[in-house]
Protein backbone atom coordinates (compact mmCIF):
# COMPACT_ATOMS: atom_id res chain seq x y z
CA UNK A 1 0.00 0.00 0.00
CA UNK A 2 1.17 3.33 -0.47
CA UNK A 3 -1.02 5.38 2.30
CA UNK A 4 -3.17 4.55 4.94
CA UNK A 5 -4.70 7.06 6.83
CA UNK A 6 -5.25 7.03 10.63
CA UNK A 7 -7.02 9.40 12.58
CA UNK A 8 -7.89 9.10 15.97
CA UNK A 9 -6.49 9.86 19.56
CA UNK A 10 -3.63 7.60 20.91
CA UNK A 11 -5.53 6.21 23.12
CA UNK A 12 -7.80 4.82 20.72
CA UNK A 13 -4.93 3.87 18.11
CA UNK A 14 -2.87 2.11 20.84
CA UNK A 15 -5.81 -0.40 21.37
CA UNK A 16 -5.13 -1.35 17.58
CA UNK A 17 -1.10 -1.56 17.93
CA UNK A 18 -0.18 -5.36 17.78
CA UNK A 19 -1.87 -5.44 14.22
CA UNK A 20 -0.72 -2.56 13.00
CA UNK A 21 2.70 -3.66 13.67
CA UNK A 22 2.32 -5.61 10.88
CA UNK A 23 1.47 -3.14 8.75
CA UNK A 24 5.02 -3.29 7.50
CA UNK A 25 4.81 -1.06 3.95
CA UNK A 26 2.21 1.51 5.26
CA UNK A 27 2.78 4.79 4.72
CA UNK A 28 0.37 6.72 7.92
CA UNK A 29 -0.76 10.23 7.15
CA UNK A 30 -2.27 11.48 10.43
CA UNK A 31 -3.81 15.13 11.37
CA UNK A 32 -1.03 17.01 13.64
CA UNK A 33 -2.80 16.70 16.93
CA UNK A 34 -2.40 12.84 16.96
CA UNK A 35 1.38 12.98 14.53
CA UNK A 36 3.63 12.92 18.07
CA UNK A 37 1.08 10.29 19.78
CA UNK A 38 1.68 8.40 16.85
CA UNK A 39 5.67 8.13 17.39
CA UNK A 40 5.50 5.91 20.16
CA UNK A 41 7.99 3.14 19.73
CA UNK A 42 7.22 0.01 18.68
CA UNK A 43 3.51 0.99 17.80
CA UNK A 44 4.26 1.01 13.86
CA UNK A 45 6.61 -1.69 12.17
CA UNK A 46 9.85 0.08 11.71
CA UNK A 47 9.36 0.65 7.38
CA UNK A 48 5.87 2.08 8.20
CA UNK A 49 6.05 6.22 8.19
CA UNK A 50 4.08 8.81 9.59
CA UNK A 51 3.26 12.15 7.92
CA UNK A 52 1.06 14.75 9.09
CA UNK A 53 -1.32 17.37 7.71
CA UNK A 54 -2.85 19.95 9.50
CA UNK A 55 -6.50 19.02 8.04
CA UNK A 56 -6.65 15.76 9.28
CA UNK A 57 -8.42 16.57 12.52
CA UNK A 58 -11.21 18.88 13.20
CA UNK A 59 -12.95 18.66 10.34
CA UNK A 60 -16.54 20.41 11.12
CA UNK A 61 -17.66 21.65 8.05
CA UNK A 62 -18.42 20.18 4.72
CA UNK A 63 -16.03 22.81 3.08
CA UNK A 64 -13.29 21.53 5.95
CA UNK A 65 -14.47 17.55 5.09
CA UNK A 66 -13.69 18.73 1.15
CA UNK A 67 -10.36 20.13 1.91
CA UNK A 68 -9.39 16.96 3.67
CA UNK A 69 -10.51 15.11 0.36
CA UNK A 70 -8.34 16.58 -1.92
CA UNK A 71 -5.53 16.03 0.46
CA UNK A 72 -6.35 12.34 0.62
CA UNK A 73 -6.72 12.41 -2.87
CA UNK A 74 -3.56 14.16 -4.19
CA UNK A 75 -1.73 12.01 -1.69
CA UNK A 76 -2.86 9.15 -3.60
CA UNK A 77 -4.33 7.20 -0.65
CA UNK A 78 -5.74 3.69 -1.43
CA UNK A 79 -7.49 3.48 1.80
CA UNK A 80 -8.94 5.89 5.20
CA UNK A 81 -9.13 3.86 8.19
CA UNK A 82 -11.51 5.77 10.56
CA UNK A 83 -11.86 3.85 14.38
CA UNK A 84 -15.34 5.36 15.31
CA UNK A 85 -16.52 6.74 18.35
CA UNK A 86 -19.17 9.33 19.13
CA UNK A 87 -16.98 12.19 18.90
CA UNK A 88 -15.01 10.75 15.50
CA UNK A 89 -18.45 8.93 14.08
CA UNK A 90 -19.57 13.14 12.54
CA UNK A 91 -16.12 13.68 11.20
CA UNK A 92 -15.92 10.13 9.54
CA UNK A 93 -19.39 11.02 8.03
CA UNK A 94 -18.51 14.10 6.83
CA UNK A 95 -15.74 12.76 4.93
CA UNK A 96 -16.97 10.07 3.42
CA UNK A 97 -19.61 11.89 2.07
CA UNK A 98 -16.99 14.35 0.21
CA UNK A 99 -14.39 11.59 -0.84
CA UNK A 100 -14.25 8.23 -3.35
CA UNK A 101 -11.28 6.46 -1.63
CA UNK A 102 -12.47 3.35 -0.28
CA UNK A 103 -12.69 3.73 3.50
CA UNK A 104 -12.42 1.02 6.12
CA UNK A 105 -14.24 1.30 9.99
CA UNK A 106 -13.29 0.10 13.02
CA UNK A 107 -15.65 0.16 16.15
CA UNK A 108 -15.09 -0.83 19.51
CA UNK A 109 -17.81 0.95 21.50
CA UNK A 110 -20.94 1.56 19.43
CA UNK A 111 -20.87 4.91 19.34
CA UNK A 112 -24.70 5.91 19.66
CA UNK A 113 -25.01 3.62 22.96
CA UNK A 114 -21.51 5.30 24.28
CA UNK A 115 -23.67 9.05 23.66
CA UNK A 116 -26.11 7.81 25.41
CA UNK A 117 -24.46 6.75 28.10
CA UNK A 118 -22.74 10.05 28.40
CA UNK A 119 -25.92 12.05 28.56
CA UNK A 120 -25.93 13.17 25.09
CA UNK A 121 -29.66 14.81 23.82
CA UNK A 122 -31.73 12.83 21.86
CA UNK A 123 -31.88 14.91 18.99
CA UNK A 124 -28.12 14.36 18.70
CA UNK A 125 -28.78 10.36 19.14
CA UNK A 126 -30.73 10.85 16.09
CA UNK A 127 -28.36 12.80 14.07
CA UNK A 128 -25.65 9.77 15.49
CA UNK A 129 -27.57 7.18 14.64
CA UNK A 130 -28.08 8.12 11.00
CA UNK A 131 -24.58 8.62 10.70
CA UNK A 132 -23.54 5.72 11.40
CA UNK A 133 -26.14 3.99 9.39
CA UNK A 134 -24.24 5.84 6.69
CA UNK A 135 -20.84 5.02 7.66
CA UNK A 136 -21.79 1.63 7.71
CA UNK A 137 -23.18 0.82 4.60
CA UNK A 138 -20.69 2.83 2.56
CA UNK A 139 -17.79 1.58 4.28
CA UNK A 140 -15.56 -0.77 2.29
CA UNK A 141 -15.17 -3.33 5.24
CA UNK A 142 -15.54 -3.10 8.73
CA UNK A 143 -14.01 -4.60 11.94
CA UNK A 144 -15.71 -4.84 15.43
CA UNK A 145 -15.05 -5.88 18.97
CA UNK A 146 -17.70 -8.60 19.62
CA UNK A 147 -19.86 -11.29 17.86
CA UNK A 148 -22.63 -10.07 19.88
CA UNK A 149 -21.58 -6.34 17.79
CA UNK A 150 -21.36 -7.70 14.64
CA UNK A 151 -24.69 -9.60 14.92
CA UNK A 152 -26.41 -6.50 15.48
CA UNK A 153 -24.85 -4.77 12.78
CA UNK A 154 -25.64 -7.36 10.37
CA UNK A 155 -29.57 -7.62 11.66
CA UNK A 156 -30.18 -3.78 11.84
CA UNK A 157 -28.55 -2.36 8.77
CA UNK A 158 -27.68 -5.58 6.64
CA UNK A 159 -23.97 -5.31 6.71
CA UNK A 160 -20.93 -7.88 7.48
CA UNK A 161 -18.41 -7.22 9.98
CA UNK A 162 -14.82 -8.99 10.85
CA UNK A 163 -14.27 -9.65 14.66
CA UNK A 164 -10.82 -8.13 15.55
CA UNK A 165 -10.00 -8.09 19.03
CA UNK A 166 -7.05 -6.94 20.94
CA UNK A 167 -3.96 -9.40 20.03
CA UNK A 168 -1.61 -10.85 22.33
CA UNK A 169 1.54 -12.08 21.30
CA UNK A 170 2.06 -16.07 22.01
CA UNK A 171 3.75 -16.31 25.43
CA UNK A 172 3.66 -18.93 27.92
CA UNK A 173 1.72 -17.80 31.13
CA UNK A 174 3.49 -17.36 34.47
CA UNK A 175 3.45 -20.39 36.48
CA UNK A 176 2.27 -19.28 39.86
CA UNK A 177 2.13 -21.30 43.74
CA UNK A 178 -1.87 -21.54 44.67
CA UNK A 179 -1.79 -19.84 48.06
CA UNK A 180 -4.25 -20.74 50.68
CA UNK A 181 -6.15 -17.98 52.54
CA UNK A 182 -8.03 -15.46 50.93
CA UNK A 183 -8.17 -14.64 47.33
CA UNK A 184 -6.96 -11.49 46.62
CA UNK A 185 -8.93 -9.55 43.87
CA UNK A 186 -8.01 -6.62 41.58
CA UNK A 187 -9.60 -4.41 39.39
CA UNK A 188 -7.87 -2.76 36.48
CA UNK A 189 -8.11 0.68 35.09
CA UNK A 190 -11.76 2.80 35.52
CA UNK A 191 -14.28 1.26 37.36
CA UNK A 192 -17.31 2.92 35.18
CA UNK A 193 -20.42 0.93 36.91
CA UNK A 194 -20.26 2.19 40.30
CA UNK A 195 -24.01 0.52 41.32
CA UNK A 196 -21.96 -3.18 41.09
CA UNK A 197 -19.21 -1.96 42.43
CA UNK A 198 -20.25 -0.64 45.17
CA UNK A 199 -22.59 -3.42 45.65
CA UNK A 200 -19.48 -6.09 45.25
CA UNK A 201 -17.18 -4.46 47.43
CA UNK A 202 -19.09 -4.26 50.43
CA UNK A 203 -20.12 -7.43 50.34
CA UNK A 204 -16.99 -8.50 50.29
CA UNK A 205 -16.60 -6.00 53.15
CA UNK A 206 -19.22 -7.65 55.66
CA UNK A 207 -17.47 -10.58 55.98
CA UNK A 208 -15.53 -11.83 58.86
CA UNK A 209 -11.88 -11.24 59.07
CA UNK A 210 -10.24 -12.29 56.22
CA UNK A 211 -12.61 -11.38 54.19
CA UNK A 212 -11.57 -10.64 50.71
CA UNK A 213 -10.86 -6.36 49.53
CA UNK A 214 -10.40 -5.47 46.18
CA UNK A 215 -7.80 -3.89 45.40
CA UNK A 216 -8.07 -0.92 42.19
CA UNK A 217 -5.23 0.39 39.86
CA UNK A 218 -6.49 3.44 37.51
CA UNK A 219 -7.79 6.48 38.05
CA UNK A 220 -10.30 7.00 41.53
CA UNK A 221 -13.88 8.67 41.15
CA UNK A 222 -15.44 10.02 44.90
CA UNK A 223 -17.39 7.38 45.27
CA UNK A 224 -14.80 4.91 44.71
CA UNK A 225 -12.81 6.54 47.26
CA UNK A 226 -15.72 6.57 49.41
CA UNK A 227 -15.25 2.88 49.39
CA UNK A 228 -11.36 2.89 50.60
CA UNK A 229 -12.43 4.85 53.34
CA UNK A 230 -14.88 2.53 54.69
CA UNK A 231 -12.22 -0.09 53.61
CA UNK A 232 -13.99 -1.98 51.27
CA UNK A 233 -11.23 -0.83 48.85
CA UNK A 234 -8.15 -0.48 48.51
CA UNK A 235 -6.66 2.12 45.65
CA UNK A 236 -2.88 2.26 44.30
CA UNK A 237 -3.68 4.77 41.42
CA UNK A 238 -2.57 4.92 38.26
CA UNK A 239 0.42 2.79 36.48
CA UNK A 240 1.76 2.41 33.15
CA UNK A 241 0.09 -0.27 31.22
CA UNK A 242 3.83 -1.73 31.50
CA UNK A 243 4.19 -1.59 35.01
CA UNK A 244 0.53 -3.24 35.35
CA UNK A 245 1.62 -6.42 33.80
CA UNK A 246 4.00 -6.81 36.41
CA UNK A 247 1.68 -6.07 39.10
CA UNK A 248 -1.43 -7.58 38.18
CA UNK A 249 -0.03 -11.56 38.13
CA UNK A 250 0.65 -10.92 41.86
CA UNK A 251 -3.39 -11.37 42.45
CA UNK A 252 -5.44 -14.32 42.19
CA UNK A 253 -8.74 -12.94 40.48
CA UNK A 254 -9.91 -9.94 37.88
CA UNK A 255 -12.53 -8.34 38.90
CA UNK A 256 -14.71 -6.87 35.85
CA UNK A 257 -18.73 -5.54 36.40
CA UNK A 258 -20.94 -4.10 34.12
CA UNK A 259 -24.27 -2.84 34.45
CA UNK A 260 -27.67 -4.15 34.91
CA UNK A 261 -29.62 -0.87 34.17
CA UNK A 262 -31.64 -2.17 31.10
CA UNK A 263 -30.84 0.97 29.20
CA UNK A 264 -27.61 -0.39 29.45
CA UNK A 265 -28.48 -3.67 27.51
CA UNK A 266 -27.41 -2.96 24.07
CA UNK A 267 -24.04 -1.16 25.26
CA UNK A 268 -23.15 -4.91 27.68
CA UNK A 269 -24.77 -6.88 24.68
CA UNK A 270 -22.14 -5.41 21.97
CA UNK A 271 -18.92 -4.14 23.58
CA UNK A 272 -16.24 -6.10 25.01
CA UNK A 273 -14.22 -4.95 27.45
CA UNK A 274 -10.13 -4.97 26.48
CA UNK A 275 -9.36 -5.30 30.17
CA UNK A 276 -11.01 -9.21 30.37
CA UNK A 277 -7.86 -9.53 27.60
CA UNK A 278 -5.55 -7.65 29.95
CA UNK A 279 -6.42 -9.85 33.08
CA UNK A 280 -6.43 -13.47 30.74
CA UNK A 281 -2.75 -12.73 29.62
CA UNK A 282 -1.77 -11.90 33.46
CA UNK A 283 -3.47 -15.69 34.48
CA UNK A 284 -6.09 -14.10 35.86
CA UNK A 285 -9.37 -15.75 35.83
CA UNK A 286 -12.31 -13.28 35.85
CA UNK A 287 -14.53 -12.52 38.23
CA UNK A 288 -17.55 -11.20 36.04
CA UNK A 289 -20.51 -9.34 37.69
CA UNK A 290 -23.22 -8.27 35.76
CA UNK A 291 -26.47 -9.47 33.46
CA UNK A 292 -26.05 -12.70 31.91
CA UNK A 293 -27.18 -11.57 28.65
CA UNK A 294 -23.63 -9.25 27.78
CA UNK A 295 -21.02 -10.11 25.87
CA UNK A 296 -18.66 -11.29 28.36
CA UNK A 297 -20.98 -13.61 30.15
CA UNK A 298 -21.46 -15.07 26.13
CA UNK A 299 -17.49 -15.16 26.36
CA UNK A 300 -17.46 -16.98 29.86
CA UNK A 301 -20.08 -19.94 28.80
CA UNK A 302 -17.52 -20.58 25.82
CA UNK A 303 -14.12 -20.40 28.19
CA UNK A 304 -14.67 -21.42 32.10
CA UNK A 305 -11.63 -18.79 32.83
CA UNK A 306 -14.14 -17.17 35.47
CA UNK A 307 -17.21 -17.51 37.20
CA UNK A 308 -20.53 -15.21 36.55
CA UNK A 309 -22.70 -12.96 39.18
CA UNK A 310 -25.55 -12.28 37.92
CA UNK A 311 -26.94 -9.87 40.82
CA UNK A 312 -26.44 -7.36 43.33
CA UNK A 313 -27.51 -8.97 46.19
CA UNK A 314 -24.87 -9.09 48.80
CA UNK A 315 -25.24 -13.04 50.15
CA UNK A 316 -25.03 -14.38 46.88
CA UNK A 317 -22.05 -12.21 46.25
CA UNK A 318 -20.16 -13.58 49.67
CA UNK A 319 -21.48 -17.20 48.43
CA UNK A 320 -20.23 -16.98 45.13
CA UNK A 321 -16.50 -15.74 46.19
CA UNK A 322 -16.62 -18.20 49.16
CA UNK A 323 -17.35 -21.27 47.31
CA UNK A 324 -13.78 -20.13 45.10
CA UNK A 325 -11.55 -23.21 45.72
CA UNK A 326 -7.95 -24.23 44.70
CA UNK A 327 -8.68 -26.52 41.94
CA UNK A 328 -11.36 -23.90 40.56
CA UNK A 329 -8.20 -21.48 40.44
CA UNK A 330 -6.25 -24.15 38.52
CA UNK A 331 -9.08 -24.56 36.44
CA UNK A 332 -9.83 -21.10 35.23
CA UNK A 333 -5.19 -20.51 34.85
CA UNK A 334 -5.41 -23.28 32.63
CA UNK A 335 -8.61 -22.34 30.59
CA UNK A 336 -6.82 -18.62 30.27
CA UNK A 337 -3.99 -20.29 28.32
CA UNK A 338 -6.45 -21.83 25.84
CA UNK A 339 -8.56 -18.53 25.35
CA UNK A 340 -5.95 -16.69 24.56
CA UNK A 341 -4.05 -18.76 21.80
CA UNK A 342 -7.53 -19.55 20.25
CA UNK A 343 -9.64 -16.09 20.40
CA UNK A 344 -6.67 -13.20 20.90
CA UNK A 345 -3.88 -14.89 19.46
CA UNK A 346 -1.48 -11.94 18.10
CA UNK A 347 -0.55 -13.52 14.33
CA UNK A 348 -4.37 -14.32 14.08
CA UNK A 349 -5.18 -10.79 14.53
CA UNK A 350 -2.45 -9.50 12.83
CA UNK A 351 -3.51 -11.32 9.42
CA UNK A 352 -7.06 -10.73 9.89
CA UNK A 353 -6.80 -7.10 10.27
CA UNK A 354 -4.16 -7.16 7.36
CA UNK A 355 -6.78 -8.48 4.84
CA UNK A 356 -9.11 -6.32 5.61
CA UNK A 357 -6.98 -3.36 4.39
CA UNK A 358 -5.49 -4.97 1.89
CA UNK A 359 -9.02 -6.33 0.75
CA UNK A 360 -10.42 -2.90 0.94
CA UNK A 361 -7.46 -1.06 -1.08
CA UNK A 362 -7.80 -3.94 -3.34
CA UNK A 363 -4.16 -4.46 -3.03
Amino acid sequence: MDRLLAGYSTAKVRRFCVPLRGARDVEILAGNNEYHALQVPGLWHPRARVTASRLLWHIASRVQAAQCAGIIRRSRTQVVWSILDYAWLPVTYRLMKSMTVPMHVSIHDDPVESAKIAGWPKDVLLSLDRALEYCLKHARSRDVISEGMAEYYRDRFGVSSVIVQQAVAASVLPEKPVVKGPVRIVHAGNLLHSEEATAFMRALRSRSTGAPTVECFGNAAPWLQSLASEGAAVLHGWISPDELDVRLPEFDYGYLPYGFDPSLRRFVQTSFPTKLITYLKCGLPIIYHGPSYSSVARFLSRYPVGIIIDTNDPQEIRRRVQQLSTSDLVSMRAACSVALSEVFDGDTMVNRWKSLILSAAKV
